[in-house]
């Protein structure tokens, strides 16, 4: 993949690798291995096996980013784990990025995802939001396509806390209005904090 993303990544998310995950998570374990108590030993391979692989889909998908979160609650301040995964996806031409945006939403509706779904201006370029509930878990999607729509940012904020999960629309929209396919300068994060106040 030759495209590149720039995100300004939110405060509390710790980075997960999405290169060799496998031997990162492996010298992780090791150190884990003195914290965790002697009867819950034996699930260490086992998660971290888990972990690896979830890793590798995303790499494999187009993951360019992976994120654990702990925040606290604005309602009630307990604290909320999340996951924040940034993708990206290129197209073979040029196209109008409301056409790619329509395009993407038809793909959900015919995959039978089944959520809110909202296109929105910020500053200037068309940005999708699509909000879910699956039962077990609240989703909320950016899609950010580039000004000429060969390239496409998927922001996905994930959390088994589906009560709280709402709080976090300011953040991910905060987070889909800082994407650019261009090397940011300190200006233009500035800027781009100065519209959504």
């Amino acid at each position: 993949m030759s495209a590149e993303v720039w995100v300004e990544i939110p405060r509390g998310y710790v980075p997960l690798p999405l290169t060799d995950p496998g031997a990162h998570l492996a010298v992780a374990e090791a150190y884990v291995a003195d914290l965790v108590p002697a009867a819950r030993q034996a699930v260490l391979p086992a998660m971290t096996g888990a972990l690896t692989f979830f890793l590798e889909t995303l790499a494999a998908g187009g993951a360019v980013y992976c994120g654990l979160g702990r925040h606290l609650s604005t309602v009630d301040g307990q604290p909320v784990t999340s996951s924040l995964v940034i993708a990206l996806q290129e197209y073979p031409a040029p196209a109008n990025p409301r056409a790619i945006l329509k395009e993407l939403l038809a793909r959900k509706a015919t995959a039978g995802e089944r959520g809110q779904a909202d296109l929105v201006y910020l500053g200037t370029r068309p940005t999708m939001f699509f909000e879910r509930t699956d039962g077990t878990i609240y989703q909320l999607q950016a899609l950010v396509p580039s000004r000429d729509a060969t390239t496409m940012a998927m922001i996905e904020f994930s959390t088994s806390y589906i009560a709280h999960g709402p709080q976090f629309r300011e953040m991910i929209v905060t987070t889909a209005a800082s994407t650019s396919f261009t090397p940011p300068t300190p200006d233009d994060f500035q800027a781009i904090a100065g519209e959504l106040t």
